[in-house]
């Protein structure tokens, strides 16, 4: 009965602190109209699932938030506006390309395609590299890719668990509110810590 008692009380802690930190992420994302805040806030989100993973469990979880909002809030920030640039600037390229439609223009949209793949794909990784290691904003970029490319059996599970995830929430839509954010961030930082790990003399910090 103890063991149980313990598991429960365990298992109740989990879901108390994901809980928090998924409606922390939203407060934090609504009040600065989303443009002001969102990168921050999903930043700060890994960063509190960080700790989890290296299994410091004790830590508080708003002080930890605020904490990695105020410090990566212009890094965060610059990093997401260069993400919407050039999603920006691949969208566009592909419907030229699309609409122009032409024979010889087919392996160049082609070549897009797995371009746009690739960039989405590397974008699990980015904020798992923001919170784990002190780069630039260059290094994260070119580090994301470099994990999304080397490692395609951990980037297959990450994107799997994501799609589980997402079919759980959407079978139980009461969930969004409290874990639409943080589950999917302790899972994929969970996964990107295994990938650091492996490739630690790899990536250029």
């Amino acid at each position: 009965m103890d063991k149980l008692a313990n598991v429960f009380y365990t298992f109740s802690v989990w879901v108390m602190n994901l809980a928090l930190l998924n409606l922390l992420w939203i407060f934090f994302s609504v009040i600065g109209l989303f443009v002001f805040s969102f990168f921050p806030a999903t930043i700060a989100m890994f960063g509190v699932c960080r700790k989890w993973v290296l299994k410091e469990y004790e830590i508080p979880v708003f002080k930890q938030f605020v904490h990695v909002f105020k410090k990566e809030y212009f890094k965060s920030q610059k990093t997401g506006f260069i993400l919407l640039f050039i999603w920006a600037l691949l969208y566009i390229e592909l419907q030229i390309l699309r609409a122009v439609d032409l024979y010889y223009f087919k392996p160049l949209l082609l070549f897009f395609y797995i371009l746009m793949f690739l960039f989405i794909i590397s974008i699990l990784y980015m904020a798992p590299i923001v919170v784990h290691y002190n780069s630039s904003v260059i290094k994260i970029f070119k580090n994301s890719l470099l994990i999304t490319i080397a490692n395609p059996l951990y980037t297959i599970t990450i994107i799997a668990s994501v799609f589980c995830l997402v079919f759980i929430l959407n079978m139980i839509p009461g969930l969004i509110i409290f874990f639409s954010g943080s589950v999917f961030a302790f899972v994929i930082m969970w996964f990107s810590h295994q990938v650091f790990i492996k490739n630690e003399q790899k990536l250029a910090v």
